[in-house]
């Protein structure tokens, strides 16, 4: 994890995140409402702009149904078009990720002046042919010499265009896709055929399979949340400040820093009396970057007993004595019940003769 510079007045050194975090990417939330021309054409209006906009049915169709001619946040990915600048729509936002009109733009900066955002390493994971990269233009003021070097920039809708107000970098090329996947063709299968009297000698023919390959380039992506869980199973020095605990998880040399309420503080204190093992998840969302690692937002606690190996089989070998104990018991009061039937046998014939005997 390299340290970077911030390039812009008010700020000082940060840290880049992960490595999964640090990808190519164009992302941010606009507020607008749904604009539908007569010929079908779509469009997001914010304020007295208007961008194209490529929305999925579905998203369109929950706009209609619940929000018709309101303004709404709508997270979507920047391209140029014909007309300017314009949105690949992913989904509605009930609150914004970034602030209205804030992008989160990632990509190399190159000497035409404009952003190239290429596609990602993993794309050749699922056969992705669209691996041209995309340039957005962009307005980046006392901007360095281009340097094709990678760039984390935090961007601002102004006026239809997307004004630099933060910058981080340079970084290292994080992995890409700069050249189409190479895809094997297998030569299908031949049924087994008869052989002839008298063979003649046949060319061989090489059938050639059509490998088709995913647009992913032009499928839009929906919204999702990440969250994580951290397991522990030892109780973590604390410091309680304004009635609240603050404690640190290592995971792997990243850090998290976590802060709870006391009655979940609690549930991790009365694990560690009461268990003589137990495990603890932590879950909550990645928060905010540390100079070590990561800030655990809304963390949630639950705790688990971990029963050792030792003590189950103890209760294992008691729960098989009380089965063994069990068909002893029932024998004997079998037994018992054998016996008290040939006592009241024995009584009836007694009484019968001592009747007979008066009546004489």
């Amino acid at each position: 994890m390299a340290t970077c510079e911030l390039r812009y007045p008010g700020t000082t050194r940060v840290l880049c995140l992960l490595e999964i975090c640090c990808i190519y990417q164009a992302i941010g939330d606009l507020q607008a409402t749904l604009v539908v021309a007569t010929d079908g054409a779509k469009f997001l209006q914010s304020g007295s702009d208007q961008y194209p906009a490529f929305i999925p049915h579905k998203v369109e169709e929950k706009y209609q149904e619940k929000y018709q001619g309101q303004q709404v946040y709508w997270r979507v990915y920047p391209k140029v078009a014909e007309e300017g600048l314009a949105f690949d729509v992913v989904t509605l936002a009930e609150e914004p990720l970034f602030g209205s009109g804030q992008f989160k733009l990632q990509g190399d900066w190159i000497e035409s002046g404009q952003l190239q955002i290429w596609r990602n390493a993993v794309a050749a994971k699922v056969n992705a042919h669209n691996w041209q990269p995309r340039l957005l233009p962009i307005d980046w003021p006392d901007a360095p010499a281009p340097d094709e070097a990678f760039w984390q920039l935090k961007a601002q809708l102004v006026d239809g265009t997307l004004k630099i107000v933060e910058a981080a970098g340079p970084f290292a090329h994080p992995p890409r896709l700069e050249n189409q996947p190479k895809f094997s063709q297998k030569q299908q299968p031949q049924p087994p055929r008869l052989r002839a009297a008298n063979p003649q000698p046949q060319a061989q023919q090489q059938t050639e399979t059509n490998t088709e390959t995913v647009d992913w380039e032009n499928i839009i992506a929906v919204s999702g949340k990440l969250e994580l869980t951290i397991k522990i199973n030892t109780l973590p020095q604390v410091q309680q400040v304004n009635g609240e605990y603050h404690f640190k998880i290592d995971c792997d040399d990243h850090v998290f820093q976590v802060l709870v309420k006391p009655k979940l503080w609690i549930k991790l204190e009365t694990a560690s009396t009461s268990y003589e093992q137990w495990i603890a998840a932590i879950s909550g969302k990645l928060g905010a970057a540390t100079a070590d690692g990561f800030v655990l937002e809304q963390p949630n606690i639950q705790v688990f007993e971990r029963q050792s190996k030792t003590g189950a089989s103890t209760k294992q070998e008691q729960a098989g004595a009380v089965e063994a104990s069990a068909p002893e018991q029932v024998k004997a009061v079998g037994s018992t019940a054998t016996n008290l039937s040939r006592d009241s046998m024995q009584v009836r014939p007694l009484r019968v003769r001592r009747w007979f005997s008066t009546s004489r």
